[in-house]
């Protein structure tokens, strides 16, 4: 027979004393009350399948706010407490609906990246704290921030800067520029 405890802010799922599942409160509470099962087996997949709805439904509300990179909104599923297995099974729902299209979002960050000013390597470490995969990053920075396009946003950096010698280089540098691009751009400047 399933029994229910309650410690804090988790729900345990009990059967005959084994904890066979263990859940945040707020997200189980309300659905606590409807669930019968004749045994374990069925126990424990009726609570892996009404997880995922909840999943599914909180990720669509979440995606219903504001976009989210898979990597991301699967973070924040975990965080929120769902299970890594379910989390995995909610975001290739997701994508198979197109709901998630990392590649759009990746392009539209990079191009935001690119009008702030901000050199390939900044843009990359960005991408990875959204948990984008490097090789895929690479391959949209490559593609969309070729090295014409970084002479040029340097040219403007540095007019706009008003800095100059060492401490240009270092702004650049910290902009996410890298020396070989810096180099191309004032081959003949003393400091680099």
């Amino acid at each position: 027979m399933l029994q229910i405890e309650t410690e804090d802010n988790e729900l345990y799922f009990l059967w005959e004393g084994e904890i066979i599942k263990k859940v945040p409160k707020r997200l189980f509470q309300k659905h606590v009350k409807t669930l019968s099962f004749e045994n374990k087996k069925d126990a424990v997949y009726g609570l892996e399948k009404l997880e995922a709805q909840i999943a599914k439904k909180s990720a669509l509300f979440l995606l219903h706010i504001r976009p989210y990179f898979s990597g991301a909104l699967k973070a924040v599923l975990m965080r929120k407490g769902f299970s890594e297995t379910v989390s995995d099974q909610t975001i290739a729902y997701l994508k198979k609906l197109s709901y998630l299209r990392d590649k759009d979002l990746v392009d539209t960050f990079i191009e935001q990246e690119i009008r702030k000013g901000n050199g390939p390597y900044l843009i990359l470490q960005k991408l990875k704290g959204k948990k984008i995969g490097t090789a895929e990053a690479n391959k949209r920075i490559s593609e969309i921030y070729p090295l014409e396009r970084q002479l040029k946003a340097l040219q403007m950096l540095e007019k706009k800067s008003g800095k100059q010698g060492a401490k240009l280089l270092s702004y650049l540098v910290r902009r996410g520029f890298s020396l070989e691009v810096i180099k191309k751009l004032a081959p003949s400047n003393s400091y680099l």
